[in-house]
């Protein structure tokens, strides 16, 4: 805080210098407006049948974003990977307990090789180098990092969750108490009647004040039923609007975040479905609006109208009912086998001139070469092939889930281009709707900014970066490597130049695999020609239908605008 308070002040104190008479008297005039309290106002709504230009871009679906800086969520990262131990409630709660376990034990085996490798032995069986000894914890430390990157955005939902527990709890006791004296507060009710009644029936009263008991009678008990409803309220909505509260009291969330209400672009359904607490708009928002589609079931073409979210579930469907192949994975299992047995095989290069020296040597000799001459060398040896193993893997595991991500958002790029095609979403088993109205190219615009949020996306944008970097930072130190190099000490009599090399080539192709699906997914929603195709059948419609000409004219002249407006955004990303 106290360096932003110096940049705001001397940023302040620098635009003195270059301030006119007219940027002074305004500035004067605006802290002395300050806000809109003493413009009159009137009530008044916005037009919900109009659209902004977030539903192109695709914000109209905003994703969460964290509420910490980076510089934050680094330390914290480090913080819980260099005490891997006291934060085993959140490491279990964020993957699971046998996960945490298995991390633990290689916590400890790292440390007990750091232990051991940074004490002075003798050098005569030190075969292990600084980077098989440090090279798993400078991994464990990185992927502690980027998952703290990714769950970034779930800081303040710990926080909630208590709150929430505790504010269930408190209902709960007090609902018991409303119930109790309810319970108390009927008895002495029925008592009162039946004895009202019996006097009633001894003094034989008028016919008007029996009326009127009757009508007392009934109010009362309609009082005591709204009580009771009001006290069967279920623990489900009891948490959720613990959760409400808790949220907005929460200081970190409620600088960055906006009110849900306003947010959510699904509030028409929440409405239609009546949540508590919420208003029933006359006119619902382009989310809401029906479209007339084909739905094929055999050979039989029949006519439905869906909302789009209904369209969008149809996608999500075929795309989780779709199988994805485990190519990727398998190559992360080969390559960190290939990591864990680098240094094995590193040592044979150096101490074996030829593969006849390799044949002819005795075992014991090849296993002194590669695990050392100490008991303690081949304990380290060994520790190390398995965290290297492990580790590597569980970095490539998380290439994995990306590049899994990028295939589905490539799917649903596919198949939101099959939407208008009549044959593709037949064979797809998809509903089909045309382009000839204003209403379904709203809808077609408003599903396209849906589906390009769907699925993972900062977090998995995260691991996609951080592969980026890391793959650039080797290569500059391999770089840097080949410059120092000389006769007495070549390239490949390094162990660490043979590890930046493999990461640097495994690294390139899932970079590369990233690169070829991200372009593909942007070419897929950007792509123009089934606009243009669907002004060519406007065309074709008006030919046929020429009543109909003023209304396919209006949905030409929008089709034209929303391509154009596709184009720009393409040329601008």
């Amino acid at each position: 805080m106290a360096f932003d308070q110096s940049i705001s002040w001397f940023q302040q104190k620098l635009g003195k210098y270059d301030k006119a008479s007219w940027e002074r008297t305004f500035e004067v005039q605006e802290q002395e407006t300050g806000t809109f309290i003493h413009v009159p106002k009137k009530p008044g709504g916005l037009k919900p049948e109009l659209i902004d230009v977030d539903l192109v871009i695709g914000s109209t679906f905003p994703k969460t974003k964290p509420v910490h800086s980076w510089f934050a969520v680094t330390q914290k990262g480090v913080c819980r990977v260099l005490l891997f131990p006291f934060f085993r409630s959140w490491w279990t709660q964020q993957l699971s307990p046998k996960l945490w376990f298995l991390f633990l034990f290689l916590y400890f085996c790292e440390v007990l090789v750091l232990f051991v490798y940074l004490r002075k032995w003798e050098s005569h069986w030190k075969v292990v180098t600084w980077s098989e000894a440090c090279g798993p914890a400078l991994i464990m430390v990185l992927l502690g990092v980027l998952y703290m990157y990714m769950v970034s955005t779930d800081y303040s939902s710990s926080s909630q969750r208590r709150k929430a527990k505790s504010l269930n709890r408190r209902r709960r006791a007090a609902r018991q108490k409303r119930k109790s004296s309810t319970q108390e507060n009927g008895m002495a009710h029925d008592s009162i009647v039946t004895n009202g009644i019996r006097q009633r029936k001894s003094t034989n009263l008028s016919p008007d004040f029996n009326v009127k008991d009757n009508i007392e009678t009934v109010e009362n008990s309609n009082h005591y039923n709204s009580k009771d409803n009001d006290n069967d309220k279920t623990e489900e909505e009891l948490s959720e609007s613990g959760e409400t509260t808790s949220s907005t009291t929460e200081s970190d969330v409620s600088d960055v975040e906006m009110d849900s209400n306003s947010e959510d672009p699904f509030a028409w359904d929440k409405q239609g479905n009546g949540s508590p607490g919420m208003q029933t708009s006359p006119t619902p928002p382009p989310t809401a609006e029906k479209v007339m589609v084909s739905i094929w079931e055999g050979n039989q073409c029949k006519k439905a109208q869906l909302t789009l979210m209904e369209i969008s579930a149809a996608i999500a469907n075929k795309v989780d009912s779709h199988k994805s192949h485990t190519g990727y994975v398998q190559f992360s299992v080969v390559v960190s086998m290939t990591l864990a047995f680098i240094p094995l095989l590193f040592r044979l290069y150096n101490t074996t001139g030829t593969i006849g020296d390799l044949l002819i040597s005795n075992s014991e000799d090849l296993l002194c070469k590669m695990f050392g001459y100490s008991s303690w060398s081949r304990v380290i040896v060994v520790i190390s092939m398995l965290e290297r193993f492990f580790l590597s893997f569980s970095f490539f595991f998380l290439l994995c889930v990306a590049e899994k991500s990028y295939r589905e958002r490539c799917l649903y790029a596919k198949l939101f281009g099959w939407l208008t095609s009549s044959r593709k979403s037949r064979r797809a088993g998809l509903p089909h709707f045309r382009l000839h109205k204003v209403r379904n190219i709203k809808t077609w615009l408003s599903l396209r900014s849906l589906l390009k949020r769907r699925g993972p996306q900062r977090s998995v944008d995260m691991i996609v970066s951080s592969s980026f970097i890391l793959g650039m930072v080797l290569v500059i130190l391999m770089c840097v490597q080949l410059i120092k190099g000389n006769e007495k000490e070549r390239f490949l009599s390094i162990l660490f130049n043979w590890e930046v090399s493999i990461w640097c080539l495994v690294l390139s192709v899932y970079v590369l695999r990233f690169m070829t699906l991200g372009s593909k997914i942007n070419s897929k929603f950007t792509n123009t020609s089934g606009l243009l195709t669907e002004q060519i059948n406007l065309y074709l419609q008006m030919e046929k239908a020429p009543h109909k000409k003023d209304d396919l004219t209006i949905a030409n002249h929008v089709l034209k605008l929303a391509s154009k407006l596709l184009k720009v955004w393409k040329i601008k990303t």
